[in-house]
């Protein structure tokens, strides 16, 4: 099997550079795309399909009116999982590169105070993994070491969304240079969550963003690519988790080492096809043994909604199943997003959205810094 650096360089994409227009309706689609779906699915988040069914029956797509799961919740916001994106990008923005001290340190400031600009008193809808992280005494001198002291200790087992929530923005930043997704990805991934399918995961939505960018409109051909460079990208992630693990404490690599196989177990590349290339016919995926917030299933719910063409009946779809609601629906409707553009998002939601004005000048200031 090739590298991941041979594949990408011996990919032979057909593609058509996208106008200045056309890409930046394709970069707002994916933001905003994002952002609704975050803002609907927060109404029923960890509710029951049959509570979801009741609550969404005979009712327009709103963010207005109605209770909603979410404590503290107003009327047309997001959730952390737009937050954290946006984290990502205005780092970026400010620096110019990618860069997860940076990141972990807006992580903190923002979980304990928001974004104040926009009269928020501190970060909410933080998963339990995340919270843990940023907890650690070690996360703002080095990420990666505290997820990563998080992770064994949990028996190296937190396949969570944490990471692909957040990193789609990613494919973005450096679109032309699918190398330096796969990188970028992997480093913001891991600031928080060292599971090799949280970071697969969040390379494989990163990667799909940048191929639509770059132009190219087969949907099959983008799943085919993103899942290609993704095993690959696993394959060296396990490698490195060996030198990573030499970081941590003695009792720590013990656990580590105990764990191994399992990791390597779950991490099988025919596990993340089922999920990238899911065979959807009656269910959003196929499989969902590991229940709620699983990043796989996030991962195929997201490349699910890429496949459909209305983005108002696909969000529907996945609010409607409840669980991990606004996660899967802020993923699915920014992969959506990006193919289909902002021009075909409904302006009836967009106009909801409390903080629209603000999402539109990042979405500006980015597009301005990355389109060549």
């Amino acid at each position: 099997m090739a590298s991941l650096q041979d594949y990408i360089s011996q990919l032979n994409l057909i593609t058509e550079k996208l106008t200045k227009e056309e890409f930046s309706d394709k970069i707002k689609g994916s933001l905003f795309g994002m952002a609704i779906g975050d803002a609907l699915g927060a109404r029923t988040e960890f509710v029951s399909k049959e509570k979801c069914i009741e609550f969404w029956q005979n009712k327009p797509l709103s963010m207005l009116g109605w209770e909603c799961s979410m404590p503290n919740w107003e009327e047309g916001d997001w959730s952390d999982d737009t937050d954290q994106t946006l984290l990502i990008i205005l780092s970026w923005l400010a620096l110019e590169r990618v860069d997860d001290t940076d990141f972990g340190a807006r992580l903190k400031h923002w979980l304990d105070h928001g974004f104040e600009e926009l009269g928020d008193t501190g970060g909410c809808g933080v998963g339990a993994v995340t919270q843990e992280v940023i907890s650690h005494e070690k996360f703002l001198e080095s990420p990666w070491i505290a997820a990563l002291e998080v992770f064994v200790k949990r028996n190296c087992n937190l396949a969570r969304t944490g990471a692909i929530m957040r990193t789609h923005g990613l494919g973005m930043i450096d679109y032309e240079d699918l190398g330096a997704v796969v990188r970028s990805a992997i480093l913001m991934a891991k600031a928080t969550h060292s599971d090799p399918r949280s970071v697969g995961s969040a390379v494989a939505v990163s990667v799909s963003i940048s191929l639509m960018l770059k132009g190219l409109r087969n949907i099959e051909q983008v799943l085919d690519i993103a899942y290609e460079i993704t095993r690959r990208a696993m394959e060296d992630y396990l490698n490195q988790l060996d030198t990573m693990t030499s970081s941590i404490a003695a009792e720590l690599q013990n656990i580590y080492l105990q764990q191994k196989p399992n990791i390597i177990l779950s991490s099988n590349p025919e596990i993340l096809r089922k999920y990238i290339r899911p065979s959807i016919e009656n269910d959003l995926i196929p499989l969902e043994e590991e229940g709620d917030g699983y990043t796989y299933k996030c991962m195929g719910v997201g490349f699910w909604g890429l496949s459909q063409n209305d983005y108002s009946t696909m969000i529907r779809r996945v609010i409607t199943e409840g669980g991990d609601a606004d996660t899967n629906a802020a993923v699915a409707g920014s992969l959506l997003g990006c193919r289909i553009g902002y021009s075909q998002l409904p302006q009836s939601l967009i106009l909801q959205l409390k903080h629209r004005v603000w999402l539109e000048n990042i979405a500006d200031h980015l597009i301005n810094k990355i389109y060549h």
